[in-house]
């Protein structure tokens, strides 16, 4: 069964970081600080529960606790190796944090602030100057992060402090071997310190700051009594005990903190790998299927050009047709007007021949005229025949097969 840990580290910093741990630690430039800690979110930044802020920006806090509290080494802090200030982070993991009540994005509930409240008053117990907060630089609860914590930076400034005694030649010069100074020793051969006693002339010096807290135990000893105030009233675990080195610095948390996310993204990757490999596998596209693509759409495009040609010569062709059958409708008017002449023509003829034939019958005409009409008798049958031959010279220049029908 999973078991949330109390997390309480310490780290120590030069001079020359306060600047930069200033503008992250209080987010000045939000849009900027988020590209160098993509954990911030600065649309949450107005979450951040604020116990001390800066007034001017973290250097001129720092002189200001450093004139504040009396401390004459200011210069000493512009070493290289001089350690100017420190750091404390206190928190745990998320589900710790979600159990009390925390969702993201919205305003931490009363159990977790009522749990960073009683942090930040163990906090001030343990690295405040005299319990105090006069050398505290800044403190802030960032909800704007991938997990809830108290963040601290505060000046290690004592009132109690022990100086090294250097051996001094007859002439009361610093002794040296080579270029370092030779500490002073008592007849039993123990190195003599010189003790400053709660002074009013107060010192910046980290290893006596935690010298006077239980030396090399002084770690160990403030995560129990972390672990008794308040992780026992929260279920929370110690974590390793017994050991006697200084906390992870914050780089070391934040590296398990990364670790944990890139362990939640590895397996975020894995359920994507699985769904991918679920997915069949699609033909590869290679470029001779996009060269055939090509071809294939210019052929399309050769088509429809063809196509546009044929309906053009379709409408010539319909309107050729419409021509063709208008002539024929022509033919059929004529021949049909034929018919009836033919018919008139037969019918006059017959009529004609019958008159004659009457004159005849009756003797009224001399045997002469019997000679003339049996000449006009021939001539008209003659006729008869060139009307029957145009009639069928007519008919087959038109329409041979339909004008058959007919007949």
């Amino acid at each position: 069964m999973h078991m949330s840990e109390q997390v309480v580290r310490v780290e120590q910093f030069h001079k020359g970081s306060l600047g930069n741990i200033g503008r992250e630690v209080e987010r000045e430039n939000k849009e900027s600080l988020q590209h160098r800690n993509e954990d911030i979110d600065i649309s949450r930044t107005c979450l951040n529960y604020i116990f001390k802020k800066t007034e001017k920006g973290m250097t001129a806090e720092w002189h200001k606790v450093a004139k504040n509290l009396n401390v004459f080494n200011i210069e000493e802090m512009n070493k290289k190796k001089a350690i100017a200030f420190e750091g404390m982070i206190i928190t745990s993991d998320k589900k710790f944090f979600e159990d009390l009540g925390y969702m993201q994005g919205e305003i931490p509930c009363e159990k977790v602030q009522v749990f960073f409240d009683k942090a930040y008053d163990f906090a001030i117990s343990e690295i405040g100057f005299n319990n105090t907060d006069k050398n505290i630089l800044s403190a802030i609860v960032h909800n704007d992060e991938t997990t809830p914590h108290l963040q601290i930076y505060f000046v290690p400034v004592v009132d109690t402090w022990k100086d090294k005694v250097y051996q001094l030649d007859e002439s009361g010069r610093v002794v040296k071997n080579g270029n370092t100074p030779v500490q002073a020793r008592d007849e039993s051969g123990k190195i003599i310190y010189r003790e400053n006693k709660d002074s009013e002339r107060r010192k910046i010096y980290r290893s006596q700051f935690w010298q006077n807290k239980g030396g090399k135990n002084s770690y160990t000893q403030m995560q129990d009594r972390f672990y008794k105030q308040i992780s026992e009233e929260y279920g929370l675990g110690r974590g390793d005990k017994g050991g006697t080195n200084e906390h992870q610095t914050k780089q070391k948390w934040q590296g398990e903190q990364q670790k944990e996310k890139d362990k939640a993204l590895t397996q975020k990757e894995n359920e994507l790998d699985q769904r991918a490999a679920a997915i069949p596998e699609q033909p590869r596209i290679t470029t001779s299927d996009i060269l055939r693509k090509d071809k294939i759409e210019k052929d399309i495009q050769a088509l429809k050009r063809e196509n546009m040609g044929l309906k053009t010569k379709n409408k010539e062709l319909q309107k050729e047709l419409e021509d063709t059958e208008s002539e024929r409708n022509l033919g059929r008017i004529f021949q049909k007007a034929f018919d009836n002449l033919s018919s008139i023509s037969k019918k006059l003829a017959k009529s004609y021949l019958d008159s004659f034939y009457k004159i005849i019958s009756f003797g009224y005409m001399r045997t002469g005229l019997d000679l003339e009409l049996q000449l006009q008798k021939e001539l008209l049958e003659m006729n008869k025949d060139k009307i029957k031959t145009s009639k069928k010279n007519f008919f087959y220049e038109n329409d041979d097969k339909e004008f058959e029908r007919e007949r």
